[in-house]
């Protein structure tokens, strides 16, 4: 390497350019804008490469030259580096406003119109009737709910008598030993049966409605 590093150096902006220049010669926005009949306002858009907020292009061109001919600079350099400068500025425009024509969605498409609205509202019924449907189709194929809270399969209790508690389905009807039962409105069956001595089998079915049933049966040993 030789102790030496390769140093990249940037060429200036037009605005740094001008700015050099004016600071070199130490004037003013308002002493140029005097002499020369450009707007200031003009001159600190050119400082800050704002090239969009100028006018037409030959103007700019104008102001350039009498701004070089006023403080001594070259008119045709400054005039080149407005010229690229300005066509790398229409380019990445150019590019951009591609890329949002690409890209852009379109807002009319989705104004809400009463058409929609129906349409939305008629979708939303189906959905809901489909899932009554589903709802009422599942309990028509389906067998009850049927679970047995007392007793307990192969229990052995030294009593005469048991008391049978479950829970069914809702409006499901609730048969202990082929006998009918009382179903509150929750599902809730109880039911006191007569037990034999020795083993005895329990059976509790639960039929609902649309004929479908739930059968279990509790084995126990009663000793008395």
């Amino acid at each position: 390497m030789n102790g030496f590093r390769r140093k990249k150096v940037r060429s200036l902006t037009l605005g740094e350019k001008l700015k050099k220049i004016r600071s070199g010669k130490r004037a003013s926005f308002s002493d140029i804008s005097k002499n020369t009949m450009i707007q200031a306002e003009y001159l600190e858009y050119l400082e800050k490469g704002e090239y969009s907020k100028l006018p037409a292009d030959v103007y700019v061109k104008g102001f350039l030259k009498s701004f070089a001919e006023y403080l001594g600079a070259d008119a045709e350099d400054l005039i080149k580096s407005f010229e690229k400068e300005k066509s790398i500025q229409k380019n990445i425009s150019s590019g951009n406003e591609k890329f949002k024509k690409k890209y852009r969605i379109s807002l009319s498409k989705f104004y809400i119109t009463p058409k929609i609205i129906y349409l939305i509202l008629t979708v939303i019924l189906f959905l809901g009737l489909f899932v009554y449907l589903f709802v009422k189709v599942d309990i028509f194929v389906s067998n009850p709910e049927l679970v047995i809270l007392n007793p307990k399969q192969d229990n052995v209790i030294n009593e005469s008598q048991i008391l049978v508690e479950g829970k069914t389905d809702k409006g499901s009807q609730v048969f202990v030993n082929n006998q009918i039962v009382t179903v509150n409105d929750e599902g809730i069956f109880k039911e006191k049966i007569i037990l034999k001595k020795g083993i005895n089998i329990i059976t509790v079915r639960s039929v609902n409605r649309f004929g479908k049933e739930a059968i279990k049966s509790i084995s126990l040993e009663a000793r008395y």
